[in-house]
């Protein structure tokens, strides 16, 4: 016979077990039997987020960092999705844009806001720090006229030098889709690809800024910035070779050289006759 005393002290041991893991872990609270109403609209809610407005079961208190971290969140993906994304890209090019690509794309930014961050910041720093060491380090440009011309048309390349960046990047992707149709991968998704890996490039290249900021003679400023180009370039024969997966990794990097540059040549021919014109008027 089952011994009643038994029965209670069972009892009272699994309420009390159940009472301490619910006040130590309140989401525990929706996976068990019971549950809870919306605090958004009442609808009585099983899982984590309500099934009628979407709304997070459980909420907290406001702090401060909920306000900034929401800010930075909503305005600039920089919190979780811009930097998780340039990270992965530097560590894994290869891996990120696979998976990216499959469906993992939860915690990463989106591709063209990623693209616009890396941009923007890009052509900022560099418009800071690169005109007025270049102008001081050219001993042709002197009169007053000389320089005010130099300063605007200087200005208008560094401003629009990434913009002709991202305005190649269709190009690019064209002959890497041409080059790697082995992959599988549509057009649209080459574009991807090269959205972000050339928003990595452009990230990367922010290092040739540093040595403007330090008035590095012109000499080792050339040097560094045609390293860094070079270890750009690198950068994207590893992450093409690293998402199309060629079945020799030398033809895969010599396609990879031969995509960026064929796209470059064919988009500068094709912004020259429609660009030239307008670079004219704008500087006549």
């Amino acid at each position: 016979m089952i011994n009643a005393q038994k029965i209670k002290t069972s009892y009272k041991f699994a309420t009390a077990a159940v009472s301490y893991l619910s006040d130590a872990a309140p989401d525990l609270n929706i996976t068990c039997a019971m549950s809870i109403s919306c605090k958004n609209c009442n609808t009585t809610i099983n899982s984590k987020f309500c099934p009628a407005c979407g709304q997070v079961a459980t909420t907290k208190r406001f702090t401060t960092r909920d306000l900034f971290s929401d800010f930075f969140q909503r305005v600039f993906p920089l919190e979780k999705g811009f930097l998780y994304s340039t990270r992965r890209l530097f560590l894994a090019p290869g891996a990120m844009l696979r998976g990216y690509l499959e469906g993992q794309r939860a915690n990463h930014s989106k591709p063209m806001p990623y693209l616009f961050i890396a941009t923007a910041t890009s052509t900022l720093l560099m418009r800071t720090t690169f005109t007025k060491r270049f102008l001081e380090q050219q001993p042709d440009i002197n009169t007053p006229q000389q320089v005010e011309k130099a300063t605007a048309m200087t200005n208008f390349i560094i401003a629009n030098l990434n913009l002709l960046m991202v305005l190649l990047i269709p190009f690019i992707a064209l002959f890497s889709w041409l080059l790697f149709r082995k992959s599988k991968y549509n057009y649209a998704e080459h574009l991807v690809v090269n959205i972000f890996v050339f928003a990595a490039f452009m990230l990367l290249s922010l290092i040739t800024a540093i040595p403007y900021l330090f008035g590095v003679a012109i000499d080792v400023q050339r040097i560094i910035s045609g390293t860094i180009t070079l270890l750009g370039l690198l950068f994207c024969a590893w992450a093409y070779i690293g998402v199309f997966r060629p079945s020799n990794k030398i033809v895969g990097g010599i396609k990879a050289f031969v995509s960026i540059l064929l796209g470059f040549i064919i988009g500068i021919v094709f912004f020259s006759f429609t660009g030239a014109p307008l670079l004219a008027y704008f500087f006549k």
